[in-house]
């Protein structure tokens, strides 16, 4: 799949947590791993037009990153590299995990694509790009009331479209 500055930023958001995250725990700080989380998606954002040779972005972003970890243990404790290729081995979830975590999100895609337009951008504001309800209310020029309103409205559609579909 050719990745367009969109969907790579769909992409980037989505899987930025769990970068920093497995980086933080290779790496042992936060500097680094931001670091890495950085490196990571620059080096998917290279590599856009051939992302069709990939089956999952999320294990390709995991890959990149225990690699850039590797790296840059490798540059602090050279001496030990034996053993940290193989903590990074064991901090790799199964290939199973990635395939699990992308259908389920190919899913809730999906589902979110279902709802009406003003209600898939208000769920994204709010829990994509992780908006406050008062900054929400301020950019679409209405209340915080109204806000709190329509998103509860858009969570039981959700809801209803999972249990319409058999998900939990």
């Amino acid at each position: 799949m050719n990745m367009d500055k969109n969907s790579f930023t769909y992409h980037a958001e989505r899987l930025r947590p769990t970068v920093v995250s497995l980086a933080a725990k290779l790496c042992g700080n936060m500097d680094d791993a931001e670091d890495v989380a950085q490196d990571t998606f620059l080096k998917m954002w290279s590599m856009h037009n051939s992302m069709d040779s990939y089956e999952s972005p999320d294990a390709l972003a995991i890959k990149i990153a225990r690699n850039k970890c590797l790296d840059i243990l490798k540059k602090k404790h050279p001496e030990s590299l034996g053993s940290i290729a193989e903590a990074v081995m064991t901090t790799q979830p199964p290939a199973d995990t990635v395939m699990l975590q992308e259908e389920q999100s190919q899913e809730i895609d999906r589902i979110l694509s279902c709802l009406p337009e003003p209600q898939q951008i208000l769920l994204k504001m709010r829990h994509i790009e992780g908006m406050d309800i008062d900054t929400i209310a301020e950019i679409l020029c209405t209340t915080e009331s109204n806000i709190r309103t329509r998103l509860c409205r858009a969570r039981q559609k959700v809801k209803l479209l999972f249990k319409q579909n058999n998900l939990k």
